[in-house]
């Protein structure tokens, strides 16, 4: 009797201690055609907010938003876009609980990209969005919210640049308008991949640099006060690529930066980190080799200040490139390691810890999944351990847009008749798809409207029972909605 209270007694403590149990999953989450993750964080209800692109709802790319509940499955996910590409490649969650997403877009520039941020509110839905840039192509990848809750972005430029490119640093006020922007660079070529705020409210901009003249990529980095002004900067070179993804400050004297090279004895591409004190000296380097390729696309320190990251593999795993996510000491030595993918190509981009002292890995997979690739999404334990077969979850979508059109369709479930109200400029054609979900288009055709409101009735008893997608679009844009066929419960 006292081992059973004992046992009871230390089990609870356990519990107490840690707050709660730890959940492992893997999941996939698109439609059909393209989804592609970029990054998620933990949210205050215990839950995860997912930043991906998906293909072929309103336009040629939009933004995908996700928000799932604390073993993954879907609370809601909304598309933002128009009939152009909105492409995002990072979001953090700001301070009024909101998020900001940085990226890129046509819509303005209809021969080149303009850097795009978008500003939602804890749902999704978009407060407001801004564009930035010239004539030519310019990108958006990185973003952070500074304590003074202003949006700094980094990427590259084309327009007006010093060179091929320049690394394009951007900086708003909280709604979005510009406080200033700045070129940096040379007559090469020079990308910024990621920001981050140091301890004394600096920048620190991570990225490749080339010389016109060169084919072989340098690793770059960038220091610059909250004015642009640079403080320094530094070049990593070798006979060949150097590139830095991502970098972080990590102690008062310190930064980490990740990435890969194909110098130091690397026999191809090979992950690479180093430690770096604030004048972006080298403190020490780590270069793992294997006979294939490896890439690390970011990198943090966990609860126990030990360093973790995420890329992909080419040298172990089951497919052609498999996810990886890797805890190392903090002084950059192997601790655990694991991958995940399955036959083809599967990558993560990013990872952070969560509330369980386990961790999320986003990114992309073409082995699992409904569509040809698919958003990746790895909660792993302690140990980095988590299912290898993913579950996929498929959700409703809804696009955002500053356009007269919407629709709303009925009953869903259905037992074969769907009735669509559509709200749509009048005399503007209506293009109507219904697809299974194989991806065939089983229904398709378009109509006039004469009012700015209409009905239309479609059948879907000739087909089984199942999940099926209504896409209603105009030639600006469109809307995309799950429909569930189901009969069985009505007999």
């Amino acid at each position: 009797m006292k081992k059973s209270i004992l046992a009871i007694f230390l089990l609870f403590v356990i519990s107490f201690s840690y707050g709660q149990t730890v959940t492992s999953f893997s999941k996939t989450y698109g439609l059909i055609g393209y989804n592609y993750g970029r990054c998620a964080y933990q949210t205050n209800d215990g839950g995860y907010i997912i930043l991906g692109n998906k293909s072929g709802f309103a336009g040629n790319t939009d933004i995908y938003l996700i928000k799932t509940d604390t073993v993954g499955e879907i609370t809601w996910d909304k598309a933002i876009g128009g009939t152009d590409v909105e492409w995002a490649n990072d979001f953090k969650i700001t301070h009024d609980k909101g998020l900001i997403i940085a990226g890129y877009t046509n819509k303005i520039t209809e021969n080149g990209y303009d850097v795009l941020l978008v500003k939602t509110d804890s749902s999704g839905t978009v407060e407001w969005s801004k564009t930035f840039g010239g004539t030519d192509w310019d990108m958006g990848y990185s973003v952070i919210e500074d304590k003074d809750h202003n949006f700094v972005i980094a990427g590259e430029s084309f327009s007006n640049s010093l060179g091929d490119a320049d690394v394009y640093v951007i900086k708003t006020d909280s709604v979005g308008d510009t406080l200033w922007t700045r070129h940096y660079g040379g007559t090469g070529s020079d990308i910024g991949y990621s920001i981050d705020t140091t301890y004394f409210s600096d920048y620190l901009v991570a990225g490749v640099t080339r010389k016109i003249s060169d084919t072989t990529y340098d690793a770059y980095l960038l220091k610059i006060r909250k004015n642009g002004d640079t403080i320094w900067t530094k070049k990593y070179n070798g006979i060949l690529d150097n590139k830095f993804y991502c970098a972080r400050q990590i102690d008062n004297t310190s930064y980490i930066v990740c990435g890969t090279t194909k110098n130091y004895g690397a026999l191809n591409y090979d992950q690479w980190i180093l430690k770096m004190d604030t004048l972006g000296n080298q403190v020490w380097m780590r270069v793992f080799i294997n006979a294939g390729n490896e890439e690390l696309f970011d990198i943090k320190q966990n609860w126990e200040h030990k360093l973790i990251t995420t890329g992909y593999t080419t040298t172990w795993g089951a497919g052609l490139g498999d996810a990886t996510a890797t805890i190392y000491s903090n002084d950059g030595w192997f601790d655990i390691g694991k991958n995940f993918g399955g036959t083809k190509y599967d990558v993560t981009y990013s990872i952070n810890p969560t509330k369980d002292s386990g961790y999320i890995c986003t990114g992309t997979t073409q082995s699992f999944g409904l569509g040809i690739s698919n958003i990746y999404f790895i909660k792993t334990d302690k140990f980095l351990s988590a299912p290898l077969t993913p579950i996929h979850e498929t959700g409703v979508v809804e696009i955002k847009h500053e356009q007269n059109f919407s629709c709303n369709i009925f009953p869903n479930p259905t037992t074969g008749f769907l009735t669509i109200n559509i709200t749509n400029d009048i005399n503007r054609s209506i293009y109507l798809k219904v697809i299974n979900i194989l991806g065939m288009e089983l229904i398709s055709e378009s109509f006039k409207t004469n009012t700015s409101f209409c009905n239309k009735t479609i059948s879907l008893s000739d087909f089984p029972d199942g999940v099926y997608f209504i896409q209603i679009s105009n030639d600006k844009f469109s809307s995309c909605v799950k429909i569930i066929k189901q009969t069985s419960q009505y007999k």
